[in-house]
């Protein structure tokens, strides 16, 4: 028998693998994933697309939590404080300072919380490598003829206008 028909024979569960399988009955569609082949020829490149939805979907997220912190605010970058209520109200140091913008206060609060910082700078990073993935992407189609037939050419005659508009 060739080595690609033989059939793995049934594995005896325990544990938590055998507690899971009693309860939502996952033991077939555990084993089709971990037995599931893989094809010899796979090269890191192939993944470039999946990567760049990994990391457009990882810029949703940060962007929702970020959105929910931030107060955009349309003002003059600093606020003079001349009296006592404007100190207490703009949260100058004292009278006859400078108070910074909302907007400002807002990206120090983020900055300062516990995981602000991190999803902030997963945001900001996400944005140059969403740039590198989807130029290497676009790169790998062209440079490998994935274009050429005609299913392809449709993706590739919806991909470039896209890419070319910096959507």
């Amino acid at each position: 028998m060739a080595a690609h028909q033989q059939t793995t024979p049934d594995r005896r569960r325990t544990g938590i693998d055998a507690w899971l399988d009693e309860r939502i009955h996952s033991g077939k569609s555990i084993d089709f994933v971990l037995n599931h082949p893989v094809p010899l020829h796979i090269h890191p490149l192939d993944y470039l697309g999946e990567t760049t939805l990994f990391i457009f979907i990882s810029q949703a997220v940060t962007g929702m939590l970020l959105a929910m912190f931030y107060h955009p605010v349309a003002q003059t970058p600093y606020f003079f404080c001349t009296a006592a209520q404007q100190v207490q109200a703009h949260y100058c140091p004292a009278i006859n300072t400078v108070s910074p913008s909302e907007a400002w206060q807002s990206i120090q609060v983020i900055m300062s919380s516990t995981f602000g910082s991190l999803v902030r700078s997963m945001h900001f990073w996400g944005n140059y490598f969403m740039v590198v993935l989807v130029i290497m992407h676009m790169l790998r189609g062209f440079f490998a003829g994935a274009y050429n037939s005609s299913f392809r050419s449709q993706h590739g005659s919806k991909g470039t206008p896209l890419v070319e508009c910096g959507c």
